[in-house]
């Protein structure tokens, strides 16, 4: 009886093992196709995009190369999901993954490689559509290349008009301070060129610590106290001159400082403001 019974088993479980294999390839399919898409949703990029690739030869469609190639992107690998661009055909999904990819190039400080994307891109926009001109001009302006014509200013409203030409200006005519300026204020007064830089404190310093050396090297000379008068004498010189030159390294660095920071302000602004942007994928659309 128990020997039937085993068999029974054996045999039910092979039909049912028979029948998931004639269901297998249709079935895997979707299973696997549904798995990829709960990986994308969740942000498990990585994951999703190896999913992806495992169905691509199943299933052809704009839909799946453009979350493939977004999945390529959020793991930094913009040379596959530039490729993936190439095998959309709907224009407008495509245009989207591209702009995706040269957002991502922008937000990661590459500004020439958004030049070099968007500049076919550009072409197309003479014909009216804009979407791609500001983030060439900024991106050109903060790369330091001659600027690519001049950005249409007038999709936006005054204040982000002004807003923009005082950041733009800041990057392209950055406040400086002259390093041959600070180091003869130092020279003339000591400490001087340090607060002509803006660090007010380090100028005091430098002038009182001078002034104090000073008195003691002509007091022990007064006093005939030879070695120590010398000792203090070259101590003196020595800091008289690293003052002048430390003003001038003072103003270099300040000026750093300034188109660095013009720079940032410029990107920040550009990030936060999506009028700017290219058209972008925006995973929460295929993500209910």
């Amino acid at each position: 009886m128990s020997r039937d019974f085993l068999i029974l088993i054996f045999a039910a479980l092979s039909a049912v093992n028979l029948y998931s294999q004639s269901q297998g390839p249709f079935q895997s399919f979707q299973d696997r196709k549904s798995f990829a898409d709960f990986l994308f949703c969740k942000g498990d990029y990585s994951r999703a995009a190896s999913e992806y690739e495992c169905i691509s030869g199943f299933e052809n469609n704009d839909s799946l190369f453009l979350k493939l190639g977004y999945s390529y992107l959020q793991v930094n690998n913009s040379k596959l999901a530039g490729l993936m661009v190439n095998k959309i055909r709907d224009s407008a999904q495509a245009e989207q993954l591209q702009g995706s990819i040269i957002m991502k190039h922008f937000t990661d400080g590459e500004y020439l490689k958004v030049l070099s994307l968007s500049d076919s891109l550009n072409k197309k926009a003479q014909t009216g559509q804009k979407s791609y001109i500001p983030i060439s001009y900024f991106s050109s302006i903060l790369s330091g290349q001659t600027l690519q014509g001049n950005f249409q200013l007038s999709i936006v409203s005054s204040n982000e008009t002004d807003t923009i030409n005082f950041l733009v200006n800041k990057v392209v005519r950055p406040e400086k301070k002259s390093e041959l300026t600070a180091g003869l204020l130092s020279a003339v007064i000591p400490g001087a060129g340090k607060i002509y830089t803006g660090k007010t404190g380090d100028g005091i310093t430098t002038f009182l610590i001078t002034g104090l050396m000073t008195f003691l090297t002509v007091d022990n000379f007064s006093r005939n106290h030879s070695f120590r008068g010398y000792v203090f004498g070259v101590s003196t010189i020595l800091f008289y001159g690293g003052s002048i030159y430390g003003s001038a390294a003072s103003a270099q660095l300040m000026n750093e400082e300034n188109e660095r920071s013009a720079r940032n302000q410029l990107a920040d602004f550009v990030k936060l403001n999506e009028f700017l942007h290219p058209k972008t994928f925006n995973p929460g659309s295929v993500c209910k």
